[in-house]
């Protein structure tokens, strides 16, 4: 495995960053974008506004090989 889920990850995520966090690992496991392209779809499916996503998916990356 590259990365750890977020299951295995030991920082202390809220319950929403780790919905969100779940939401981009399904996003990457399905294929249909790459990781760094993720932003616009949190957007879709959650509301959030653009900088909000993007601040959420750097995080996320920030993380994602830990």
């Amino acid at each position: 495995m590259l990365h750890k889920t977020i299951e295995d990850m030991s920082y202390n995520f809220t319950q929403e960053q780790k919905k969100y966090h779940k939401f981009l690992e399904d996003l990457m496991a399905s294929g249909e974008t790459d990781k760094f392209s993720t932003a616009p779809y949190l957007q879709e499916e959650y509301g959030l506004t653009e900088s909000l996503a993007v601040e959420v998916t750097s995080q996320w990356l920030a993380n994602y090989n830990k």
